[in-house]
């Protein structure tokens, strides 16, 4: 992915198991609408570059769903007057990792953050 990726508000972004999202250095990703990271305990799913920043804006109930998903190298994932799901996942070598701000919901089922 380059640059800033917009997933506009009434659109949904489906993201299948085994799938690897590849950020280039700064990029983003910026969801209006919804997104879902649907890995399993056999195939997750990884986003990983450097530096790059998730944010989940104004999405509000059911704006994020991430299941056995892999972040890596990442700068902030950021949820903003949003609702968001953690199941099984994982941040790793992320400059910021996981920020709520404005009115945001935030739900965690096993998450764990790894620091190298």
């Amino acid at each position: 992915m380059r640059g800033a990726f917009t997933v506009p508000n009434g659109i949904k972004l489906t993201i299948e198991a085994g799938s690897v999202i590849r950020f280039e250095d700064g990029a983003s990703l910026k969801v209006l609408g919804s997104i879902e990271s649907l890995g399993t305990k056999d195939d997750g799913v990884t986003f990983k570059g450097k530096g790059y920043n998730i944010t989940l804006a104004d999405t509000g109930a059911g704006g994020g769903l991430f299941q056995h998903t892999f972040f890596r190298n990442g700068g902030v994932f950021e949820v903003m007057n949003s609702e968001s799901r953690f199941e099984d996942c994982r941040f790793e070598s992320c400059e910021v990792g996981l920020k709520s701000n404005q009115n945001s919901s935030i739900s965690i089922k096993k998450l764990s953050f790894w620091i190298q």
